[in-house]
């Protein structure tokens, strides 16, 4: 593509000598760029970019995006100088695919917790509907037929393009995306248009990098300004911060919710662990009937949310019923391990104090007997919500294992002790074992017929980091050996 169509939107002024230059690839990372690529830099958490445009360099680049502030002197070539080289990023990314973003229709979800469910069942719903759809997410990204492995939940901008470019390659009419707080305030999605925006919920969580809830809100709320012209804003209505956001979205709204007055919600039949039935509600009126096998009444609201982005893009009710129902596991949350054992075990990805408290609430309505519950907090993260989820795990569980969840370079010993410090040590109904494998061991060996056992906080993960190192571990690879080995 010629520099000068790439660059269109960004901003940047360039001499007419430049306007023509072919560029064959964009990249932010150094070791990928070749002859004829436009190498942008950016200022990460960890790493400058502008530090490696002489490596860009000497692999072939010879045309650069840098921070005008940048008093680098930077070699010979093709310097463009921009005002936020993330957002000049944002726009040649969606300029280099053509903006796929605009010829599919784009789901968007955001929210502390429920994201990776309800994409799922956003997918299934559109594919009853006989619309190919693909999914980028917390668990994977699946494109067409083809499964990528996800390295994180909302990948950068040229990676977003790039997959929704295939997804239009390989056929398929829709896409659903899960959003996350720091892809938003990245702009790795600022130039991504989203037919309809979700928002499940606001619970604390990644304080460490936005500093304060407000803060973290106002990223999230931002996915609300990427709708397009006919885009609808699905909002969670049972959440604190429904009422804001329906004040400052312009668009079409639907709201959701399981115990407030929304446009859809629920009168709910059965809840269990086998799985809920429930009745549909649009707009005052029963619908229909969903039975479904996903437990626990955060899964009701996430096929709630759904529903109404089924009903946004005007699928037919019959195909929204059959696409819930058909999603009967999620892997990693509230997923049942069965080996043949004599009580209950369930892995979630809960590793915030709200999603771990509706799992074991929800946990303790159903339960025959005790509920022992395993749990971390990750190193190097948000330290004000460890004690949140020790007292939550404490008050609702019969005992508690704390343990390791990926202590990166923290001392695991700290991150433990700031889990006690919301608990009531005089009631010492829990311990701390920090070797995850032998706490989920205990877990095991303590559980009597009829128990729970909740292993939480890495649900779909199959890595434990430690230090700087990445040491496979699947929870529930781990529970199936101890149970084969009869502990």
């Amino acid at each position: 593509m010629k520099l000068k169509k790439l660059l269109e939107g960004t901003g940047a002024r360039i001499d007419s000598r430049l306007s023509e230059i072919n560029i064959t690839s964009v990249s932010t990372n150094s070791k990928n760029v070749k002859n004829a690529s436009l190498f942008i830099a950016i200022e990460g958490l960890e790493f400058d970019g502008h530090k490696f445009v002489d490596e860009a360099f000497k692999k072939g680049s010879r045309t650069f995006i840098v921070d005008k502030r940048k008093k680098t002197c930077f070699p010979k070539g093709n310097v463009i100088k921009v005002e936020d080289t993330r957002k000049a990023l944002s726009v040649v990314a969606k300029n280099f695919y053509h903006s796929p973003s605009e010829k599919l229709k784009v789901i968007g979800i955001t929210g502390t917790n429920g994201k990776t469910t309800t994409s799922l069942l956003v997918k299934s719903i559109f594919e009853r509907a006989r619309i190919p759809c693909s999914i980028i997410g917390t668990i994977e990204y699946r494109i067409g037929g083809a499964c990528i492995p996800a390295g994180r939940t909302t990948p950068d901008a040229i990676s977003i393009n790039t997959l929704l470019d295939k997804a239009l390659k390989a056929g398929q009419r829709a896409a659903v995306m899960e959003v996350s707080s720091h892809g938003l305030d990245q702009k790795r999605v600022d130039d991504i248009f989203f037919d309809a925006a979700i928002f499940t919920n606001l619970t604390r969580e990644h304080l460490d990098y936005h500093g304060n809830l407000e803060r973290y809100f106002a990223s999230k709320a931002k996915i609300f300004t990427n709708l397009k012209k006919h885009g609808v804003a699905i909002i969670n209505a049972g959440d604190r911060k429904a009422n804001r956001i329906k004040k400052i979205v312009n668009h079409r709204k639907i709201t959701y919710a399981l115990d407030k007055t929304a446009d859809v919600t629920t009168k709910i039949k059965k809840a269990g662990l086998e799985g809920s039935s429930f009745v549909v509600r649009l707009y005052e009126k029963d619908a229909f009937i969903v039975n479904t096998k996903l437990a626990g009444l955060h899964n009701i609201s996430n096929i709630l949310a759904a529903i109404a982005a089924g009903v946004a893009q005007d699928i037919d009710l019959r195909a929204i019923k059959e696409g819930i129902e058909k999603v009967n596991s999620v892997r990693g949350r509230l997923e049942p391990v069965e080996a043949g054992q004599n009580f209950k075990i369930f892995v979630d990805y809960a590793h915030t104090h709200n999603a771990l408290e509706n799992v074991l609430r929800f946990l303790n309505q159903i339960k025959n007997k005790n509920i022992i519950t395993v749990f971390g907090c990750g190193g190097d993260r948000d330290r004000g919500k460890r004690p949140l989820m020790g007292r939550v795990a404490q008050s609702l569980s019969d005992f508690v294992v704390i343990t390791d969840d990926n202590p990166r370079g923290e001392d695991p010993r700290k991150i433990a002790r700031d889990i006690e410090k919301g608990m009531d040590g005089k009631n010492r109904n829990y311990t701390v074992l920090l070797n995850r494998k032998k706490a989920i061991e205990k877990a095991l060996k303590k559980a009597g017929i009829g128990d729970i056992v909740l292993i939480a906080g890495k649900g779909h993960e199959t890595e434990q980091i430690l230090g700087d190192k990445s040491i496979p571990f699947d929870d529930r690879k781990v529970v199936e050996e101890l149970l084969k080995k009869k502990l």
